[in-house]
């Protein structure tokens, strides 16, 4: 008989993940990024220092889109369960499908007798707060929480409770770089260190005191995160390469555009005569005014130096790296790029960024809430957070579907004036087919009651 020992197998994982890694930041040995073995892993301090240019379009793009899209606490009624007593307000039916149709959360909605959004609890009132400082409330806590994932792939959520219920009152984002897991004995994480800059002590924190957020690492499933940065890390250094180079030409460019000699190749200025005529060339030149005529008093030559262009392909290396970056962190090309792009291609690339790049990190961090937090402050289970839906809805298609549903009698102008926030009508609540036939009229009537209401009167 084989008994599994699920402790023993996450620490021979984590001891050959922090033994053989080649992407783990935290590693006792470095590891490798490029073919050659030359390129050391950067570790999360240098991957931090790296929110610049395309790294800080890219990764502000995903946090903003995090942090503009509401995070709400919703209370479920299932058979058996008592009314809640929490103020709520009620749901639409789509709004319960979209949340019936997420893979974490519709295993818990399958019994459910009810969902009501709740308006009014403690978990909303510190995810709003987030902490008793002035200078990081909710918002720039998701922001923050959202900014080293990108960077780093881990972002570290401390947690302080107060007595005497143990209740969590504050939360303070630890930067990732000054923190590091620590493993001892079975453990897969004995404790936290804390060692910010300048403490010669580092504060231990126990696994329970923290929260923290991975994105998904095959070298370390359990404690470690692979960010869209690491994995773009050799395109950014190329990106980087090729600014330093601009901008020491731009410096230092030691090269002239024409060369002035004297017109017997024999002779030679002296250096009177030299610093005469670059004087009287950077008059006539210098400064915006190129193009004009310049008719020396003496015989000269004045050759043109010609530099082979090579700003073409700077060009098409610096689009790529861009492009390879953009992938990472699952941002369409359009949304960074310098080119112009119509309002069709962009409405498209923001779809397709909300779907493929927003969505799967609003799923991942919604599951963290409510395992690690949401569970601190309620153990039924009745209660979870979850995220409203990133992907924008085409409001064009939307509004052309209620005109059909309107002159077909499907629904009432006053339903589908409500879908669209629309105050209701006077005369909306009656089905008022236009265009259809008269068979589907009968239809209709005769689902509503309408025929039999007709009937007796």
């Amino acid at each position: 008989m084989v008994i599994f020992n699920m402790g023993r197998v996450l620490q021979a994982t984590r001891k050959a993940s922090i033994k053989g890694s080649t992407l783990n930041a935290q590693a006792a040995s470095p590891g490798y990024m490029d073919a050659f073995r030359r390129k050391i892993v950067p570790s999360n301090q240098r991957l931090v220092e790296e929110y610049k240019r395309t790294i800080y379009a890219c990764a502000n793009i995903n946090s903003n889109s995090i942090v503009s899209t509401p995070l709400r606490l919703y209370v479920k009624t299932g058979q058996g369960d008592k009314t809640t007593v929490l103020r709520t307000k009620a749901l639409e039916s789509n709004h319960i499908d979209y949340l019936s149709s997420k893979p974490f959360l519709g295993k818990t909605l399958r019994s459910f007798l009810n969902v009501e959004e709740v308006v009014e609890h403690p978990i909303l009132t510190l995810l709003e707060k987030a902490n008793s400082s002035r200078y990081i409330n909710g918002q720039k806590l998701q922001e923050f929480i959202q900014l080293y994932q990108e960077l780093t792939g881990i972002a570290y959520l401390l947690i302080e409770t107060s007595l005497p219920f143990g209740l969590p009152q504050n939360l303070w984002i630890l930067p990732t770089q000054w923190v590091k897991p620590r493993q001892k004995g079975n453990k897969l994480i004995d404790h936290y260190e804390f060692s910010p800059p300048g403490s010669n002590v580092p504060i231990k924190y126990q696994p329970e005191d923290i929260i923290s957020f991975l994105m998904p690492s095959l070298i370390d499933p359990y404690v470690d995160g692979v960010s869209p940065l690491q994995a773009s890390y050799e395109s950014n250094e190329v990106n980087k390469k090729l600014m330093s180079h601009e901008d020491a030409l731009l410096t230092n460019e030691a090269r002239p555009d024409v060369i002035i000699s004297p017109k017997d190749a024999e002779s030679a200025f002296s250096p009177e005569t030299a610093e005469k005529f670059e004087r009287q060339y950077r008059l006539k030149f210098a400064f915006g005014r190129s193009g004009g005529a310049w008719v020396p008093d003496e015989p000269i030559v004045v050759t043109p130096v010609t530099i082979p262009p090579r700003d073409l392909a700077r060009l098409e290396i610096n689009k790529w790296s861009k492009n390879d970056i953009a992938n990472a962190f699952s941002i369409p090309f359009a949304l960074i790029a310098d080119a112009s792009h119509n309002r069709e291609q962009l409405e498209a690339a923001e779809l397709g960024h909300a779907k493929h790049g927003i969505t799967p990190r609003c799923n991942r961090n919604t599951c963290v809430w409510n395992d690690l937090f949401v569970s601190l402050f309620d153990n039924s289970g009745r209660l979870f957070l979850a995220y409203d839906d990133p992907v924008p809805e085409n409001r064009v298609e939307k509004m052309q579907e209620s005109v059909q549903f309107v002159m077909n009698g499907i629904a009432t102008p006053n339903e589908r004036r409500k879908l669209h926030n629309m105050p209701p009508h006077p005369d909306g609540n009656e089905l008022r087919a236009i265009n259809v036939s008269p068979e589907l009229m009968r239809d209709n009537k005769a689902n509503s009651g309408d025929d039999e209401r007709e009937s007796k009167e």
